[in-house]
């Protein structure tokens, strides 16, 4: 069983750096290749086997958390390397920008933001951990908020990120982050406040890039500039119309609200089944749950704002959930040698 165990994290931990590794594959021109399927499998294989390999060998690999810091990092650096270089790995890559939809051709799209933001958020839960176990609660908020805030200002800096709906989406999951660590309970006002602030930065940010010349701009200061004119309130329609047309289009992603919400209903009820079976990795990582609900809320809000939403919590969840799997894996593993120690 052990070994079942120890299986299932390493098939976990493979799974969760795909995303990644899509991205990577762009360092090889496999569309050169005689037979470009074969040669994109083959490359992103070699970047999953490369980024995996480094999270399950030693040092990393012995400890509870290290894989999950290790993938989500990687996952993190590269994709903020790519937005702050031109977003070259992302042009027709399998999970980036694609010129034929010509939806966006810089920058963080949605699916590109769904990835940084759970992969930052999965790195912030691993190193508040280690952080708070050797220096204490300060230092494990210190490195949320400095991964937070990195995570907010590449997404949404105009020159990098480029992406209006992803900012407000986060700072809300981040601040309920916070406010975890710090023990203080979310209530109705505090979540007023935040949204009231989310808006605020977000406003702000389009008025400065508002400023730029028009060509410069990106849609963060022609949005605001539509405020003025009395064309945002259309904008906002056609992107709600937009989400709501991919939502109906298939069976598949009708589903994928519900298990949004499934996921929610099993971790904010603590006596609830599902996370009762998560009792043990929660015991262990007193910040997962509070983690995780933080991406819960960023993955519905997300859902919700963007015109293309649907695909947020489902292209997250690529990453959240193979990571959770090892974390669950481990910490079964861990369990079960120190009772065999005893």
């Amino acid at each position: 069983r052990l070994r079942l165990v120890s299986i299932v994290r390493v098939v976990g931990v493979v799974a969760a750096s795909v995303p990644a590794a899509t991205f990577l594959a762009n360092l090889i021109p496999w569309w050169r290749s005689a037979h470009p399927l074969p040669a994109i499998v083959g490359s992103v294989a070699l970047f999953v086997a490369l980024i995996a390999g480094a999270a399950l060998l030693p040092p990393w690999g012995r400890t509870l958390m290290g894989p999950v810091a290790v993938v989500g990092g990687a996952t993190m650096l590269v994709l903020a390397a790519d937005v702050m270089t031109g977003s070259r790995l992302q042009q027709s890559s399998l999970m980036g920008l694609q010129p034929v939809v010509g939806g966006r051709f810089y920058g963080m799209g949605n699916v590109t933001f769904s990835i940084f933001a759970t992969a930052s958020l999965m790195l912030a839960i691993a190193l508040a951990h280690c952080a708070n176990r050797r220096w204490g609660r300060g230092a494990a908020l210190a490195a949320v908020l400095v991964i937070g805030l990195a995570t907010v200002v590449i997404d949404g800096s105009p020159a990098w990120g480029a992406d209006g709906g992803g900012p407000p989406a986060y700072l809300p999951g981040l601040a309920f982050f916070v406010l975890a660590l710090l023990g203080i309970r979310m209530t109705v006002r505090r979540a007023a406040v935040i949204a009231a602030v989310t808006a605020g930065l977000f406003l702000l940010v389009g008025f400065l890039d508002s400023l730029r010349p028009a060509q410069d701009q990106s849609h963060l200061g022609r949005f605001f500039d539509t405020i003025g004119s009395g064309g945002a309130l259309d904008i906002i329609i056609r992107k709600a119309q937009q989400n709501w047309g991919i939502l109906i289009s298939s069976p598949l992603t009708v589903l994928v609200p519900f298990g949004l919400f499934f996921v929610i209903f099993v971790l904010l009820r603590p006596t609830s089944w599902g996370s009762r079976s998560l009792h043990r990795s929660f015991e262990r990582v007193p910040y997962l749950r509070p983690g995780l609900i933080a991406w819960l809320v960023v993955m519905t809000i997300g859902f919700f704002i963007n015109d293309s939403g649907v695909a947020i919590p489902a292209v997250g969840a690529t990453v959240a959930i193979p990571l959770l799997v090892a974390i669950s894996s481990q910490s079964l593993r861990q369990e079960a040698e120190a009772a065999d120690g005893d």
